[in-house]
């Protein structure tokens, strides 16, 4: 199963990209057949949407088809994002105004909000109010918010060496990461029903 995990963040070096790869690393261990592939949005990777973005435009498809081919083959999606102030990553909202059916219609999403305090709740929020609509992703009704994760993440990665157990963060994350799973399984069964006529309703409402 291959699974999409997005480094939201524009920063290079980010907390973002340092969860993308925890996770990923954890997923092969917590789904069984898991194959992650981290896309990273550090350094302006992508360039701001514009009404050329779906007209033959080079400075738009370098950029974007790799992407575009790592979303399309990926059964499932994790968007990871650092919270300032109060607001998702420019960059990860910029990816979701580019996806269409084509990369993630009706395929599960999981919601990481990464907080260096005690904060993370308002970018889940603002995600789950817009940004797939037209694209159709489907969010999972359980995220993640990993708060401290300066000191949470190596805490993390010695709870998942020792046993997850023992830490409460370590067996949330493992039980949403099997959950998106399942959800990726049984959305599989929604997009190969037939049921599906973008060219119709290409949009949502």
């Amino acid at each position: 199963m291959k699974i999409a995990v997005i480094a939201g963040s524009q920063r290079a070096g980010s907390n973002s990209e340092r969860a993308a790869h925890l996770l990923a690393r954890r997923l092969p261990e917590a789904v069984a057949g898991a194959e992650p592939e981290v896309i990273s949005l550090a350094n302006d990777r992508l360039p701001f949407w514009n009404s050329d973005f779906s007209e033959p435009s080079e400075r738009f498809q370098a950029a974007w088809t790799p992407i575009s081919q790592t979303l399309a083959a990926a059964e499932a999606v994790i968007a990871i994002t650092p919270e300032w102030a109060g607001m998702a990553s420019p960059a990860l909202k910029n990816l979701l105004l580019m996806c269409s059916n084509y990369e993630v219609a009706h395929k599960p999403g999981l919601i990481v909000s990464i907080s260096t305090g005690t904060g993370g709740a308002y970018p889940v929020a603002e995600l789950r109010m817009s940004g797939t609509k037209n694209n159709h992703l489907c969010w999972l009704p359980d995220h993640l918010i990993l708060r401290q994760f300066a000191t949470l993440a190596p805490a993390l990665e010695a709870a998942w060496w020792a046993g997850a157990a023992a830490h409460d963060v370590a067996r949330r994350v493992d039980y949403t990461l099997t959950l998106l799973a399942e959800y990726a399984v049984a959305l599989g069964a929604v997009r190969r029903s037939g049921r599906l006529d973008f060219t119709a309703f290409p949009n949502g409402l």
